[in-house]
């Protein structure tokens, strides 16, 4: 199955999953969108079928907390990506005699 099968397998499941838990179809697809990747929809999907949340606030919470989590994994590779770029930059000017070519 390649990337793009595995997303919608997951958008169609989480979509199923609401459904079948009484919830429009609508909501099923909003969600899915709001998460964007097919490992956050896969991590929805598997809350509801497990927590079996009893309420639409619920189900909502879990939308933000993983969204937060999504944000804050992408905060944490600019960081890295930045940080690795500062370091390269520093160790490119440095003059050849204070290389450490080890």
């Amino acid at each position: 199955m390649n990337p793009n099968e595995s997303w919608k397998f997951e958008y169609k499941q989480l979509i199923q999953t609401m459904e079948d838990m009484g919830y429009p179809e609508e909501m099923g697809k909003k969600i899915a969108s709001s998460l964007g990747s097919e490992t956050m929809i896969h991590r929805m999907r598997v809350y509801l079928q497990m927590v079996q949340p009893e309420s639409p606030e619920e189900i909502g919470d879990e939308l933000t907390a993983l969204m937060e989590e999504r944000e804050k994994w992408r905060d944490q590779a600019e960081t890295r990506e930045a940080s690795e770029y500062y370091n390269r930059f520093l160790y490119e000017r440095r003059p050849d005699s204070d290389r450490d070519d080890d």
